[in-house]
């Protein structure tokens, strides 16, 4: 089924280089980072499809990352577990990032230049794709050595008739 899909992007810097290293699996996520700078926005459009096939669901687009390099975008969970999203980049950019609330998981992003590690926590998942019409997501990711982000991504669709 054709659909419209709408991206709005937070990622907010905060202090700290290896919060991660010092966490398990599972961690109640009350900490208090200091901002090291204003949340930078990012909203875009793009056509999709919603595929279902039983209990799995997918969002497909493409997302022009720059002039003439494509990036095919997969967001994808199975109805039975819906606060396990999973996140697939192929193209200008290639990556597959693992959301599942309260978990870390680490993730490998090629930007083609060069690949790097990444670790995610999810802090919380909101799955209302097939009620309501969004996913929304609120993550830490920290960069191999780098400062750790607080992110949060919404994702809505709106079918096309």
């Amino acid at each position: 089924m054709k659909c419209s899909v709408r991206l709005i992007s937070n990622q907010t810097d905060l202090l700290s280089s290896s919060f991660f290293e010092s966490l398990s699996d599972e961690y109640d996520f009350d900490v208090d980072f200091h901002k090291l700078e204003e949340p930078t926005n990012i909203e875009s459009m793009h056509e999709g499809k919603l595929v279902i096939k039983g209990d799995n669901v997918e969002v497909r687009f493409v997302d022009s990352v720059s002039k003439n390099n494509d990036t095919k975008s997969i967001v994808r969970f199975n109805k039975k577990n819906p606060d396990e999203v999973v996140v697939s980049r192929e193209g200008a950019l290639n990556s597959t990032m693992f959301f599942t609330k309260g978990k870390r998981n680490i993730s490998v992003y090629d930007t083609g230049i060069i690949p790097f590690e990444i670790c995610i926590f999810t802090k919380s998942i909101d799955n209302q794709l097939l009620e309501k019409g969004y996913i929304e997501i609120v993550y830490y990711v920290e960069l191999k050595g780098a400062s750790v982000q607080q992110n949060s991504l919404r994702m809505e669709i709106k079918k096309n008739d």
